[in-house]
């Protein structure tokens, strides 16, 4: 079976590729990719001397390139892997032409949606969906969503749900090495707790309301903790204002001092600083979504999750890991006080699907779309991970002792 995959060189299309060809070798996977802002060939790596792997940096715009890709691979299968917002702005008619080209030639057509507005059908997406001989989800209720604005343009069952994984590793450290860093972070006051945040930091991620939260704990003397940031806080990132605004924060409270950056650090280092932290407070400003890269991050890793409420929270934040809080100040302060005053750290099996039972799935939908038989019945991904998370709710509880 020969697939392409566009946009494949983000963190979610490397580690999909990755994956899929360890999982099944006789597959041939060629990664088409314009190297955007998200998109980095080094994600690729592991991969680039793969004989069943092929890199190609064109666009799906240059219509003579794809043309061109189309003629010299012949796939059995197109797997169109993009956010909606990233292709804001653009001409419908710039991508109307492909997904109608495909629909007469013998490849099937998969498209994934990391991106879905309920209230307005992106233009640029919807030829894709109505194309497409499967829709893939990220978010639960995506599926539900798109099978209704679209009907009866669409079979109901057109849409199905394959939730992503994680594109950090676990840790594997051991506890001397976490004790380690935890004296590195805390430098000494043992006694304190390490409240973690990890992802780029930007307005969308509400930091400035985070770190005003524990600028007053400081000010009522409650703040026993040290905020340790997996990354930095990036002016280039952040943008100018923004980072003034941190800024500014920061020095009112004089919160200097109880913050720690790791800087940008390997997966492997990254994924041991988060087992090291006692919590996570990880806002959002649209609210927490089980796509979230940094919420499926520290969720591997077994620690409480503070999290904005929004529309997207749904089964996967139902067990005892998540509080979720909505995004003011005061509210945010009284759910880091609380986690603060609790003797003692909960932890929790992790309920974030792994990258092998992604490929499984993707397999599956792959095998059924060309109908081809399944690979041993194979129908892991996105059922056995509501499965396990249902599982963990009820057999499992909040082991902390108040």
């Amino acid at each position: 079976m020969t697939i392409i995959v566009t946009g494949g060189a983000g963190f979610i299309g490397s580690n999909f590729i990755f994956h899929m060809l360890n999982k099944y070798p006789d597959y041939r996977i060629v990664c088409l990719d314009c190297l955007t802002y998200a998109g980095n060939l080094s994600t690729l790596e592991p991969v680039m001397d793969n004989p069943n792997f092929r890199f190609v940096k064109e666009s799906i715009t240059d219509r003579d390139a794809v043309y061109r890709l189309f003629e010299e691979e012949k796939p059995d299968i197109v797997h169109f892997q993009f956010p909606s917002s990233q292709y804001r702005g653009r001409s419908l008619s710039v991508f109307l032409w492909l997904p109608l080209m495909l629909k007469h030639t013998p490849c099937k057509i998969v498209f994934t949606a990391h991106e879905y507005n309920d209230k307005k059908i992106p233009f640029i997406t919807a030829p894709f969906m109505l194309c497409a001989d499967k829709i893939i989800t990220v978010e639960d209720g995506f599926a539900k969503k798109i099978a209704r604005n679209l009907k009866p343009f669409i079979d109901k069952n057109k849409a199905a749900y394959v939730p992503i994984g994680s594109n950090i590793p676990p840790s594997r450290a051991d506890e001397k090495t976490i004790k380690q860093i935890r004296e590195r972070v805390l430098g000494g006051k043992t006694e304190q707790k390490i409240l973690g945040y990890f992802g780029f930091i930007g307005e969308g991620k509400c930091f400035d309301v985070l770190l005003e939260a524990c600028g007053r704990l400081k000010e009522q003397n409650a703040l026993s903790c040290k905020i340790m940031i997996v990354g930095k806080i990036d002016k280039e990132k952040c943008g100018e204002e923004y980072y003034a605004k941190l800024a500014a924060v920061i020095e009112k409270y004089s919160l200097g001092q109880d913050i720690y950056e790791t800087g940008y650090l390997p997966e492997a280092e990254v994924a041991d600083y988060l087992k090291a932290a006692d919590f996570f407070a990880l806002p959002f400003k649209n609210g927490a979504a089980c796509r979230n890269g940094s919420i499926l991050a520290a969720a591997q890793e077994g620690r409480r999750i503070i999290s904005s409420h929004g529309a997207l929270t749904g089964e996967f934040f139902e067990s005892g890991q998540f509080v979720l809080t909505e995004n003011s100040v005061a509210a945010w302060q009284e759910a880091i006080r609380v986690e603060l005053s609790a003797k003692s750290a909960a932890v929790y099996e992790a309920a974030v699907p792994s990258w092998d039972e992604i490929a499984k799935e993707h397999a599956h939908i792959y095998r059924a779309i060309l109908k081809n038989p399944l690979i041993d019945g194979e129908r892991m991904g996105a059922e056995s991970a509501r499965k396990r998370a249902k599982k963990q709710k009820t057999e499992g509880g909040d082991e902390r002792s108040d």
